[in-house]
């Protein structure tokens, strides 16, 4: 059975990568449209809680990931951390 650093080596520095890319993606198009700050700093720490999610799941996996593994895990990672970021939130407010 393969270790863990054969099955999806550098996970975590995987996941800071696309953490990076969206990032920056999504700074470049709030000053574009001339966002609000705080919205743009809610939305990356989503984005950064996501990505810790997803290299958690990258290193317990069972098998070695490849690219399009990656691209269909990355959204849902990020999706469900949203959601329960989200629902962490209302419900600290009531």
């Amino acid at each position: 059975m393969p270790t863990p650093e054969q099955r999806n080596p550098r996970p975590f520095k995987t996941a800071l990568g696309i953490f990076g890319v969206l990032t920056l993606l999504l700074v470049v198009v709030s000053v574009m449209r001339g966002g609000d700050p705080r919205a743009v700093g809610t939305i990356a720490f989503d984005l950064l809680a996501g990505c810790v999610v997803l290299a958690l799941w990258a290193r317990n996996a069972k098998s070695r990931w490849t690219k399009n593994g990656w691209a269909w895990r990355t959204p849902i990672a990020l999706v469900l951390t949203s959601v329960v970021l989200t629902i962490l939130q209302v419900a600290g407010r009531t």
